[in-house]
């Protein structure tokens, strides 16, 4: 069920995060590529496509094989071209969200804009 509700939610995101590497290691057209291309290859049919946007837009690799305590788990890289991820792609990843979330929240304002100033005419109407 929760793979059906997080179909459009997963894909904005993954869209959200690639305008959003504008600057960074790899940009946007290298998150939309890799969106694209490696997001399937992820078990979950949603959780690939921001995680996929965050490879290339950072220009690095992530997933592929790795441990979970003892168990060792083999999984794709998305942005197997990409380099090695260091330290500093912590922070850069960080903002990169950050930028993503504020790219929604200008969005959802916009969108909303309509409707608030048509609020704000009724207020002004009753206690004007």
């Amino acid at each position: 069920c929760d793979d059906v509700l997080n179909f459009l939610p997963a894909r904005l995101t993954g869209g959200l995060i690639a305008l959003a590497s504008i600057g960074a290691g790899g940009g946007i057209a290298a998150a939309v590529k890799t969106m694209f291309a490696d997001a399937p290859k992820h078990a979950s049919p949603n959780a690939g496509w921001p995680e996929a946007a965050m490879a290339g837009g950072l220009g690095i690799w992530l997933a592929g094989p790795r441990t979970y305590g003892n168990r060792m788990v083999i999984a794709d890289r998305f942005n197997a071209a990409g380099r090695d991820a260091r330290i500093g792609d912590i922070a850069a990843g960080l903002r990169v969200a950050q930028k993503a979330q504020i790219i929604l929240a200008a969005l959802l304002l916009m969108a909303s804009w309509p409707a608030m100033q048509a609020i704000a005419a009724q207020f002004g109407q009753l206690f004007g």
